[in-house]
């Protein structure tokens, strides 16, 4: 048997390592760092802040990075949405429902309904963590404290793509803690809060209605039947 709970823990390990595994802004060189240092010499006096404005521009200027986040994101929930549909498939056949076109028609519809519309909101809640990144460069993450207080003694440029690799780093994090609880909660926390509401129907004898091929072989069944219920009556006279 399949244990589908550890397959949606496998798609969240496997995320948390391709997240690990992106390279940050590896196309950012040497001169890039030179031309928004020469950009921010004008703010000496705001020197604190000039670093921070020179990681608000990296970020502005290269959205790879964060794109490449939001796909992995977004890519993780469509794993789990095609996994929670096997697991539909696997509970009709263990229920034995295969013979009901109707009903399955309409669980797999009313399931699907759902879960298209949590998706959307999966998208967009991932879209705005991403705004919420790009809105407010700042974290207290010790490392990073550490990393910033570097920077102010030593403007170095490995210095200073340290501190943005440190930053997006946090960024990492976040995303890993999130996305998993994102997940779990719009796709299966919704479906099994809402799995009896999804399956009711007005027209319930409809969707017990067997498939017309089983159908028909029961109702032959059922005549065979009953001619060799009168057969043995007609021997049980004659004895």
């Amino acid at each position: 048997d399949v244990n589908y709970s550890i397959k949606i823990k496998d798609i969240f390990i496997k995320y948390r390592e391709e997240v690990n595994n992106i390279k940050s802004f590896e196309d950012l060189s040497d001169n890039d760092i030179d031309k928004l240092l020469k950009n921010n010499e004008k703010n000496k006096m705001f020197i604190e802040m000039n670093y921070i404005e020179i990681l608000e521009n990296i970020f502005k200027g290269n959205n790879k990075s964060l794109n490449l986040l939001r796909n992995l994101s977004i890519n993780c929930s469509k794993e789990v949405y095609v996994i929670l549909f096997e697991l539909i498939d696997e509970l009709i056949r263990y229920n034995n429902l295969s013979n009901y076109n109707n009903l399955l028609m309409h669980i797999k519809d009313r399931i699907r309904d759902k879960l298209d519309g949590q998706m959307l909101k999966i998208d967009e809640e991932v879209n705005n963590l991403v705004l919420y990144e790009k809105s407010y460069l700042w974290t207290e993450d010790k490392s990073f404290i550490d990393k910033y207080l570097d920077v102010k003694n030593d403007s170095s440029k490995n210095i200073i793509k340290d501190l943005y690799l440190t930053y997006f780093n946090t960024i990492k994090e976040t995303f890993q803690n999130i996305i998993p609880k994102l997940i779990m909660y719009y796709l299966i926390r919704i479906l099994e809060n809402n799995m009896s509401s999804l399956l009711l129907s007005n027209n319930s004898i409809e969707l017990l209605e067997e498939n017309e091929t089983i159908a028909n072989e029961r109702l032959m069944l059922k005549n065979e039947k009953k001619k060799l219920e009168q057969i043995k009556l007609n021997i049980s006279k004659i004895i």
